[in-house]
């Protein structure tokens, strides 16, 4: 009886220990889960803050630094681009202007509709 006691205490003793170290890893991957969820959301902050080069305003455009209204307004006449490097292929830009500004555009291409 006494032997059945003592098992019984440790069991309970290795059963009490166990808990705060199982709430601890659940804690744990919760932290990591909301790291990643942090990174994920400022990655895709960053990229909503560029600026579209295939649908920004005029102003949004000379807001980048380096580029005045000749250049914007040869921007939009180019539109549509494939990818941002075609403003220094097809030479609406220069290339120290692109680097200034390559950071800060995308060129996000058109949603295509299917009848």
């Amino acid at each position: 009886m006494k032997r059945l006691a003592v098992l019984v205490c440790l069991l309970a003793l290795l059963v009490w220990a166990g808990v705060p170290a199982g709430a601890q890893e659940d804690s744990t991957s919760t932290q990591t889960s909301t790291t990643t969820t942090k990174k994920t959301t400022k990655k895709s902050a960053a990229s909503s803050s560029k600026i579209d080069i295939n649908s920004a305003t005029k102003d949004e455009l000379e807001a980048l630094p380096g580029i005045g209204p000749a250049t914007s307004q040869k921007i939009i006449e180019g539109r549509p681009y494939r990818a941002k490097s075609e403003l220094l292929k097809r030479k609406i830009v220069s290339a120290n202007e692109y680097e200034k500004i390559k950071s800060e555009i995308v060129a996000h291409r058109a949603s295509t509709k299917t009848k």
